[in-house]
C-alpha cells in the first residue's frame, strides 16, 4: 500500500535581483574612445549623412556605452555616432566631451555579447501604433531609418492621386420596393 505524504512546506524563494551593469556615467572626449565591433555593422553614405544631419539638428542626445579595460575605453554601443562625430571634428565642428555610460564586462567575450545585445532589436514597429504615435506631428521621415519596418511610411502619408477615389455607388432600390401594394 502506497501512502502519499504531504509536501514539506517550501521556503519562499527570494526573487532574483537584476544586475545593473552600468557603473557610472561621465563626460569623455571622443578621442579616448576605441571602436570594438570591427566590421560587425557598417553605415552607407546615405545613413551617415542622415545621422550627421540628426546630430546637427537635434544635438547629441543619447549616451555612448563603453567598457573600460586596462585604461582603454572600448565602445560597446555608439560606433556610428562616434564615427560621425569624429568626421565632423575633422571638418571643423567643435565636439565637446560627450556623455558615456560605463558598463561592466568580465572578459572580451562578455563585452562582445554586450555589443550583440546593444544591436539587437526585440520589438517590431506596427503600422497602427506608428500612425498613432506620429499623429498630428510634421516629421520629415527622410531623417529616420527604420530598416525592419514592414510597411511603406511614405505611402501612408501620400495624398490620393486625382481620379484614384472610388466612384460613389449609385443607390439602387430593392426590387421588392417597386411592387405596388393594394392597401384597403
Amino acid at each position: 500500500r502506497w501512502v502519499i505524504m504531504p509536501k514539506a512546506k517550501e521556503k519562499a524563494e527570494k526573487p532574483e535581483t537584476i544586475k545593473n551593469r552600468i557603473i557610472k556615467t561621465e563626460l569623455v572626449d571622443i578621442d579616448r574612445l576605441v571602436p570594438f565591433q570591427g566590421k560587425l555593422k557598417v553605415m552607407d553614405d546615405k545613413n551617415f549623412n542622415k545621422l550627421r544631419k540628426s546630430i546637427i539638428d537635434e544635438g547629441f542626445s543619447f549616451t555612448i556605452h563603453v567598457w573600460e579595460n586596462a585604461d582603454v575605453l572600448y565602445i560597446i554601443d555608439g560606433h556610428q555616432r562616434i564615427s560621425v562625430l569624429t568626421q565632423m571634428r575633422k571638418q571643423g565642428f567643435d565636439v565637446p566631451p560627450i556623455s558615456c555610460s560605463f558598463v561592466s564586462a568580465r572578459t572580451y567575450r562578455d563585452a562582445k555579447k554586450l555589443v550583440l545585445l546593444a544591436i539587437s532589436q526585440y520589438g517590431k514597429i506596427q503600422k497602427d501604433g506608428f500612425l498613432e504615435f506620429v499623429d498630428g506631428e510634421d516629421f520629415d521621415f527622410n531623417d529616420f531609418d527604420f530598416p525592419d519596418m514592414t510597411f511603406d511610411i511614405e505611402a501612408l502619408f501620400e495624398p490620393p492621386i486625382q481620379g484614384d477615389e472610388p466612384e460613389p455607388e449609385e443607390e439602387h432600390s430593392d426590387p421588392i420596393d417597386d411592387i405596388p401594394v393594394d392597401v384597403p
